[in-house]
């Protein structure tokens, strides 16, 4: 790629323009690009309207532009034709060509799974920063342009992410990007849609309390109707902004093979959970805890009024287990309410079981939340697993 211009300008491998007014002119047949651009305008760009300039300035520009280039990227040429000045370039040679050509390709795939997300990353991948970050140039368009292209593919992805239930969503980085664009109210949207399917429905309402307050404040007008909208949702805990592939299972995946040879310990388990409300799975990794808490879950789902099997791996960056779990119990927060709370409220005289596997990614969160469950409902039943007692 031999212009590289999503950020600081580069040319060649690790090539720069010598010549104030050459990197200016180059700049502008680079934003202007693959348009042509009237000699005239580059002449004023070029000079940004000093008096006593002249034609020549532009020419002697021009030339030792394509002395440079011709060193720097030999297969770049300047075109001067009928009054016009265009950059020449072989296909794939520069950045913002390819940033488009990535994007369109990113969104003719279809919304949920990785693949959309992922196309988004490889396009975003080529933003460096500001383009032509460090030139000293006079306002254009195009950079404009480029900053709104930027910026829509940043929601794109982030909206990507949350139709795949991508665990490696970024909320923190999506919350960085709300407040550096405090008026793009689809982003403020997305960032209340991750925070509410992360089990944070205060935050996300509080979310919106704040973009509605830079815009009321700001600019005097009220959230437009997606932004309103998905507030609305939230209220009424609609179902669609929930994880369709939940952190934890709200049952036991069907095992590929029959658990064989293990009908002992599985016997000594029921037999201990009728006599225990709580018992602890533990051993080192790879001897089959996971298999023999599904085999049990099975089997004693049917006798319960409730039943949750959820895993704690996949929620161990969270660092709390009460709030994935009241996640998948489908119990909405309560502003100025612990979590803790609420799942007592909850729980408070129900029948239930509820399995806790891989204990060990959270050990002292998980041991916290199964002492509040028990608490809360003398008639529920905990099974836990993990490396650690």
């Amino acid at each position: 790629m031999q212009f590289r211009w999503l950020g600081p300008r580069q040319v060649g491998p690790a090539g720069q323009i010598h010549g104030a007014r050459e990197r200016r002119l180059l700049a502008l047949l680079l934003l202007e690009s693959p348009s042509s651009v009237s000699r005239a305008a580059a002449g004023d760009w070029l000079i940004n309207g000093s008096p006593g300039a002249s034609a020549s300035a532009l020419n002697v520009a021009v030339s030792r532009l394509r002395r440079q280039l011709a060193e720097l990227a030999p297969d770049a040429t300047i075109e001067s034709r009928n009054g016009q000045l265009r950059l020449c370039t072989a296909p794939g040679s520069m950045d913002s060509a390819r940033f488009g050509e990535l994007l369109a390709r990113a969104r003719a795939l279809p919304l949920g799974g990785t693949a959309r997300a992922q196309a988004f990353d490889e396009a975003l991948g080529l933003w460096r920063d500001v383009p032509l970050l460090g030139e000293n140039l006079p306002p254009h368009p195009g950079i404009d342009a480029l900053l709104e292209v930027h910026c829509a593919a940043v929601e794109d992805r982030f909206e990507a992410q949350l139709a795949a239930d991508d665990d490696g969503l970024d909320v923190s980085g999506l919350l960085t990007s709300c407040r550096a664009q405090p008026y793009r109210e689809r982003l403020w949207a997305l960032g209340m849609r991750a925070l509410y399917r992360n089990g944070r429905q205060a935050d996300a309402l509080a979310l919106y309390q704040e973009a509605r307050n830079n815009l009321v404040t700001t600019l005097g007008i009220e959230p437009g109707a997606e932004l309103a909208d998905t507030e609305a949702r939230i209220l009424r805990h609609d179902p669609a902004l929930r994880r369709t592939s939940p952190t934890g299972e709200t049952g036991a995946t069907t095992p590929l093979t029959e658990l064989i040879g293990r009908d002992n310990e599985l016997t000594v388990i029921e037999t201990t959970m009728r006599d225990r409300r709580l018992v602890n799975l533990v051993g080192p990794g790879g001897v089959g805890k996971t298999r023999l808490a599904r085999a049990v879950f099975e089997r004693l789902a049917s006798r319960s009024e409730r039943a949750l099997f959820m895993r704690l791996d996949t929620v161990a960056r969270a660092g709390n287990v009460t709030r994935p779990l009241l996640t998948q119990l489908e119990v909405p927060g309560r502003p100025g309410v612990a979590p803790e709370d609420v799942l007592l409220d909850h729980l408070a005289g129900g029948s239930m079981l509820i399995v806790l596997d891989n204990c060990e990614h959270v050990l002292d969160s998980a041991a916290n939340t199964a002492q509040v469950i028990l608490a809360a409902s003398p008639h529920t039943r905990v099974l836990a697993t993990s490396r650690e007692p």
